[in-house]
């Protein structure tokens, strides 16, 4: 009796260039804008007090902005789904925007709105990642690819 075998699943390749610089960048962001706010709500029990410094904003601002636009923009050429490069920019106005707010809505509104921008501009470089590898491997199998 002859079995016939599949073929081994290859594993999907990993997460790489800009869209992981993105997603690592926004993480990050991600993780100070959550935790931070609750270690330095904590420092005055141990003695320590400190005051926020801006420039970490601004370097964080600096560094996420040019990767975030630049994968989205190469990405959206690519795989025409404009519904990632839209979501990657509604992450950024919230990054972008929620300092801004701050006398407005206070600081924890501030982290929260920070928080949302970074989960959705994380997905945002996922999901553009996910729509390139998957043309890629479309192009790669057949010739469904015009161009």
């Amino acid at each position: 009796m002859l079995e016939t075998l599949s073929p081994p699943a290859t594993p999907a390749p990993r997460l790489g260039g800009l869209d992981l610089a993105g997603v690592i960048l926004s993480g990050l962001c991600l993780l100070h804008c959550t935790l931070l706010p609750v270690a330095l709500a904590m420092l005055p029990f141990v003695g320590i007090h400190y005051h926020a410094d801006e420039r970490l904003h601004l370097l964080t601002t600096v560094l996420v902005v040019p990767v975030a636009m630049l994968a989205l923009i190469t990405g959206f050429r690519r795989h025409r789904q404009s519904w990632i490069p839209t979501l990657g920019i509604s992450g950024l106005v919230l990054i972008l925007g929620a300092p801004l707010m701050h006398d407005t809505l206070g600081h924890f509104a501030e982290a929260m709105l920070t928080a949302v921008g970074g989960l959705g501009l994380i997905c945002a470089h996922v999901a553009n990642w996910r729509r390139l590898h998957a043309r890629s491997a479309c192009c790669a199998r057949s010739s469904c690819c015009t161009g």
